[in-house]
């Protein structure tokens, strides 16, 4: 099916949304939203914006307590008087990089930015899809800024996360229900469900019966089935990482 945004070219992301959706969104959220799925435009970067760069803020209030905490660890060999003045060498530098702005800010803050960007998009273009290919003729922008514009409950969930870290000095250590799992697959997974999450849950479950034009339980099920699968493909690399790096449960990348 050809859309009238796709015939004239106008499938580039526009900034020209109100603003005051931003606040609308949490007070009057069904109004909200049907004036957003109202627009043919493809008007989802403002809160894919906000949301990349309050990940990055949230990147940059907790770099100076992970450097702290890892200068408090002891992790200097028991045979370390026993290697060549070389092989220190090279070992202090290699701590100086894991403790270096790159590893703390850098890397970190891209992977934040990116994890944005990819639940977004995986998440309104796997909703699209499903509810296509059940019958729906709702088009791939409108899955999108739907679930750009229901994702700000997340947004509200960093600033949460910000202001924690800055007035207790603290990481967050066990995101979501994670510390209801010893870790794994299912840790990571559970880290992505929390009060924030559920919210976004409902806007995108709104905006879905809106934009869908199929039967509420249809559409109820076939946009439940599609979070749980972007649930699980974030949930991998997490667990990967995890696995890898040794370490407990991680926060995923929103």
């Amino acid at each position: 099916m050809t859309l009238p945004d796709e015939i004239n070219g106008e499938v580039k992301p526009s900034l020209k949304a109100d603003p005051r959706w931003l606040l609308s969104i949490f007070t009057h959220p069904t109004r909200t939203l049907h004036e957003i799925l109202g627009n043919s435009k493809a008007i989802w970067l403002w809160p894919v914006l906000l949301l990349s760069l309050l990940a990055v803020i949230r990147i940059l209030v907790s770099g100076p307590i992970q450097i702290q905490s890892a200068q408090g660890i002891e992790v200097i060999p028991p045979d370390f008087q026993y290697y060549t003045p070389e092989q220190q060498e090279q070992f202090q530098s290699a701590i100086s990089v894991n403790q270096g702005p790159v590893m703390v800010y850098v890397l970190p803050g891209l992977a934040a930015v990116l994890g944005v960007w990819l639940h977004w998009f995986l998440l309104g273009a796997l909703l699209h899809l499903a509810l296509t290919l059940n019958g729906s003729r709702s088009s791939n922008t409108a899955a999108l800024n739907l679930t750009a514009w229901a994702s700000l409950p997340l947004a509200l969930r960093e600033i949460v996360r910000i202001f924690s870290i800055l007035f207790t000095h603290r990481l967050i250590q066990s995101p979501g229900l994670s510390g209801f799992a010893s870790g794994g697959f299912l840790s990571a997974l559970l880290a992505q469900i929390d009060a924030y999450f559920l919210w976004q849950i409902v806007l995108i479950l709104i905006g879905a019966l809106h934009i869908s034009g199929m039967t509420r339980a249809k559409t109820w099920i076939v946009t439940l089935t599609t979070i749980l699968i972007v649930m699980g493909l974030l949930a991998i690399p997490a667990y990967l990482v995890t696995r890898l790096s040794g370490i407990g449960a991680i926060t995923p990348f929103f």
